[in-house]
C-alpha cells in the first residue's frame, strides 16, 4: 500500500462500521487487512465494540490536545499488545492529515465509555405503547419528543429536516444535511399507535408510516447504495436512481428496489413479512432465496418455517391504511383486530378463542370513534364487544358455536 493509503485507514474502518464505505474503500480496507494478523484483530476489535454511534457525534466538544494526552496515558497504563503501536501510528498520521472529526472520533472510540442505540434498542426504550406523538431518535441517543411540536429552526439544527405543513410531515434537504454532516448521521422515527407519520427522506423517497412502527436511516445517503431498516408497516415511494439502489431491510429480509411504490409490513407480533408491490420492480432476499416482484404481486416469508412465497394480490387491501381506510377482503377476526388495536391503541381480549376464527368483509375509516368501527364488524359477524379505555373484549353473543 503507499504511505498516504494508511492514512485513510481511521476514515474507512468508521465508514465500514456504519456500511457506508465504497466499493474503492472496502477494497483498501481488505489490502490493509491481508498486510498482518495484527490488523485483522485491531478491526476485529473495533467491530466488537457496541458503542461507538454515540462517540463520534460528541467530537465538536473533543479538544484534541486533551484527548491525546487522554489516549497516551490510557497507553501506558493498559496492557495493549502489537496492536496499539500500527493503531498509534494510524492516528498520528491522521491527527495530521485528516478531517478533525476523523481524529475526534477515533480517539473518542478509544477512551470514554458511552452507549450505542441501535435500531432495536431504540425501539425497545421509546415503546410505541408508552408515546402520545411521533418521536425522533437521534444516533447519540437523544430524542425529540412530541416531534411536531418541536421549534422548526431547534429541528433543522439538529436532524437538517424541515417540519412540512399539512399531516405529520417532515422532509430531509439534501443540500443542509451533506453541509452539517461529514458521515451520514443515523436517525430513527418511531410512530406510536393511533398515529401516521410522512417523511420524505434526502434522495426524495416519500414514506408513509404506519402506527406502532419504526424507520431507522441516515440523513443524506452515500454514493453506493440508499440502506434504511424498518420495524412494523410502510408505504414506500421511492426515488428514482438506476446507479443508486434502496435497500430496506427488515426482520431477515432485504428488499432492493431502484423507483418504485410498494407496501412493507414487518409487525414483530405478526407471523409473516408482506411486501406488497403496486409500480415498478422490487427484489426480495432472504438468506440465499431471492425473488423478483411485478405490480401486483406480493411476497410473503412465513417467520416459523422460514419460507418465502409469492402469489398476486388485489393491492388496495395492503395501502388503504395510509388512505385513512381499512378495506377488508374476507379476512380472519384476528388479523383484523391486530390492525385495529394497534391503531386504537387497545389491547384484544377473547372471552372464546373460536372468535377468532371469524371472518369480515367490508370497509372501515380509521378516523371513526373506536365504538363505530366495532359496530360495523358486530353488524356483520355473531360478535359483540366490550369497550375500555385500553381493552376490547371480543364475545360470541349467545355463546354460538362455529360450524
Amino acid at each position: 500500500m503507499k504511505k498516504i493509503d494508511y492514512f485513510k485507514i481511521p476514515d474507512i474502518i468508521i465508514k465500514k462500521i456504519y456500511q457506508q464505505a465504497s466499493q474503492s474503500e472496502i477494497s483498501l480496507l481488505n489490502h490493509w487487512l491481508d498486510e498482518s494478523k495484527e490488523n485483522q484483530e485491531l478491526f476485529k476489535r473495533i467491530g466488537e465494540r457496541k458503542d461507538f454511534s454515540k462517540r463520534r457525534n460528541k467530537y465538536s466538544s473533543i479538544k484534541d490536545d486533551i484527548a491525546w494526552q487522554k489516549i497516551n496515558t490510557r497507553l501506558s497504563q493498559q496492557p495493549f499488545p502489537k496492536i496499539i503501536p500500527l493503531y498509534y501510528k494510524i492516528l498520528r498520521y491522521a491527527a495530521v492529515l485528516l478531517a478533525p472529526f476523523i481524529i475526534a472520533s477515533v480517539v473518542y472510540y478509544i477512551y470514554e465509555e458511552t452507549r450505542e442505540y441501535t435500531l432495536a434498542e431504540m425501539v425497545q426504550e421509546s415503546n410505541p405503547l408508552d408515546l402520545q406523538e411521533a418521536t425522533l431518535v437521534l444516533e447519540d441517543g437523544s430524542r425529540l419528543l412530541n416531534l411536531m411540536d418541536v421549534n422548526a429552526d431547534t429541528l433543522q439544527k439538529l436532524t437538517g429536516a424541515k417540519i412540512l405543513p399539512g399531516n405529520n410531515s417532515i422532509r430531509y434537504d439534501q443540500k443542509i444535511v451533506r453541509n452539517n454532516s461529514l458521515f451520514p448521521k443515523l436517525n430513527t422515527l418511531i410512530v406510536p399507535k393511533a398515529r401516521v407519520h410522512n417523511i420524505v427522506l434526502s434522495d426524495g423517497t416519500k414514506v408513509t408510516i404506519n402506527a406502532a412502527s419504526s424507520l431507522q436511516y441516515p440523513v443524506f445517503f452515500n454514493d453506493e447504495s440508499r440502506l434504511v431498516k424498518l420495524t412494523g408497516e410502510a408505504y414506500f415511494n421511492v426515488a428514482k436512481d438506476k446507479n443508486k439502489p434502496f435497500i430496506i431491510t427488515t426482520n431477515g429480509m432485504n428488499i432492493e428496489v431502484l423507483g418504485t411504490e410498494f407496501n412493507v409490513s414487518s409487525y414483530g407480533t405478526d407471523n409473516e413479512i408482506v411486501t406488497t408491490l403496486i409500480e415498478g420492480s422490487v427484489k426480495v432476499k432472504v438468506g440465499t432465496t431471492e425473488m423478483t416482484l411485478q405490480p401486483g404481486e406480493q411476497a410473503i416469508l412465513f417467520k416459523k418455517k422460514d419460507t418465502i412465497a409469492k402469489k398476486m394480490v388485489n393491492t388496495e387491501l395492503f395501502t388503504s391504511w395510509k388512505d385513512g381506510r381499512y378495506i377488508f377482503e374476507y379476512e380472519n377476526l384476528e388479523s383484523v383486530m391486530k390492525k385495529i388495536g394497534r391503531w386504537y391503541n387497545v389491547e384484544i381480549f377473547y372471552d372464546d378463542e373460536q372468535a377468532k376464527q371469524y371472518h369480515f368483509k367490508g370497509t372501515l375509516n380509521k378516523y371513526d370513534e373506536i365504538k363505530n368501527t366495532l359496530y360495523i364488524i358486530e353488524l356483520a359477524t355473531n360478535l359483540e364487544f366490550e369497550i375500555t379505555k385500553t381493552t376490547v373484549l371480543i364475545k360470541q353473543k349467545n355463546r354460538k358455536k362455529i360450524q
